[in-house]
């Protein structure tokens, strides 16, 4: 183990992340739409029968909400720190007890260097690796690539996010650098201090954190720097190591690693701001290749991900003729009746569609309502043509709006 992966493992063993006691939901991440569209047509990876990694669990946050949700689910979760996988034993030992597991769902923790093969291989071939703000964290980023597409089955991806060089912890990581105050020597002060009254911050080093969050401003976000528990600045600022790459430095990366870039999260904020007239030059990327496009051009925090063996190719929506013979579904996340009655005055002007269902993120699409009349005729066996034909619309008028639809995941096409 090398000296970072080393200091890592100290820091994380003394004050285990996140905290037991601060469990929220990843339900947004781990359920929403944009996930399924990536991999759809193949097998949606969290479902009955599915096995899932959680690579770099902690106490168990991710894992836990998946067994309370999604019954007949397999999850293993894995951590280098001793503390946080007894944490998640002890959490799910409480779910057993308290039966609050979803029907027939299990969980496993284990400690294990993510990055060693021997371990990695040991756990078996999984349907969806999460590796959720953890990579960043990983000295050896291309072993850790590496371990995490050989753990993949046939029809497997990996679900990773990572912060960004304009993540306000590398502005606070800089400032402290430039001050002459290595943010190790902070997480170290703190994990030496674990326990007691200080929290292992000075009053000095509390006032140069506040003055960090007054310079970075009010867009800086971080503007409770100052009063953050010790625990958390040395776990989630002041960390022994951080990347803080570029997105494309990690397609790169995971192409390297024999994956390619399935799907990423920016693609349906981003597009809802082409305008129509804009999208011919887009008709053609699948949406790997639109991932990585909006990437480049939006800067963002951080990034999700979804990495696959192969990148499946987009219906021929410059190909009408053919397109009318693929088959659309609607997201388990957009059910039809949750689908308006717009006016049918204007039924070619298009406006946004604000769609959030219980437990998925709020999406937008720019739409209109004669697409939404063709979204309405889905019943998951028609075929899109038959389904202009129902709605009484022709599918050139429509056809840019059910793009919007799939690059958005609410909707889902296969071959005939």
């Amino acid at each position: 183990m090398s000296e970072s992966s080393r200091s890592i493992q100290q820091l994380y063993e003394a004050l285990p992340w996140p905290p037991p006691n601060a469990r929220g939901t990843r339900r947004s991440i781990l359920l929403s739409s944009w996930l399924t569209g990536a991999v759809f047509p193949r097998r949606y990876p969290i479902a009955h029968g599915r096995r899932v990694l959680v690579a770099g669990c902690g106490c168990g946050e991710s894992a836990l909400e998946l067994v309370k949700t999604v019954a007949g689910i397999e999850v293993v979760g894995v951590d280098l720190s001793q503390p946080a996988v007894s944490a998640a034993q002890d959490a799910i030992a409480g779910l057993e007890r308290d039966d609050g597991l979803a029907d027939q769902a299990t969980a496993r923790f284990v400690c294990a260097d993510l990055t060693n093969t021997d371990d990695m291989a040991a756990l078996g071939s999984f349907d969806l690796v999460i590796c959720h703000a953890v990579a960043d964290y990983v000295p050896d980023r291309r072993a850790l690539l590496t371990t995490l597409a050989g753990a993949l089955n046939d029809h497997g991806v990996v679900y990773l996010s990572a912060n960004t060089p304009d993540h306000p912890a590398a502005a606070v990581r800089h400032a402290f650098n430039a001050l002459g105050v290595p943010p190790v020597s902070l997480a170290q002060a703190v994990q030496a201090a674990s326990g007691t009254d200080s929290g292992g911050l000075t009053p000095v080093q509390r006032q140069t954190l506040r003055m960090v969050a007054a310079a970075l401003g009010a867009g800086g976000g971080v503007p409770e720097l100052g009063e953050l528990p010790a625990s958390v600045l040395a776990a989630d600022v002041f960390y022994p190591f951080a990347h803080h790459l570029p997105p494309h430095q990690w397609v790169t990366d995971a192409r390297d690693a024999g994956l390619v870039l399935a799907g990423s999260r920016v693609t349906s904020s981003a597009i809802a701001d082409v305008l129509d007239s804009a999208v011919l030059p887009l008709l053609g990327l699948c949406k790997g290749a639109l991932g990585e496009l909006f990437q480049r051009l939006r800067h963002a925090p951080s990034v999700e991900m979804l990495l696959s063996a192969s990148r499946a190719e987009p219906p021929p929506f410059d190909d009408l003729k053919t397109l009318g013979s693929w088959v659309p579904s609607l997201d388990e996340s957009l059910p039809a009746h949750a689908l308006p009655e717009w006016s049918a005055d204007q039924p070619d002007v298009a406006r946004p569609l604000r769609v959030q269902s219980p437990g998925y993120p709020e999406v937008t699409v720019h739409t209109t309502a004669a697409s939404l009349a063709v979204l309405r005729a889905v019943d998951g066996t028609r075929t899109l043509a038959d389904c202009a034909r129902i709605a009484g619309v022709g599918l050139q008028d429509v056809y840019r709006p059910v793009w919007r639809a799939w690059v958005s995941d609410l909707l889902h096409l296969r071959s005939p």
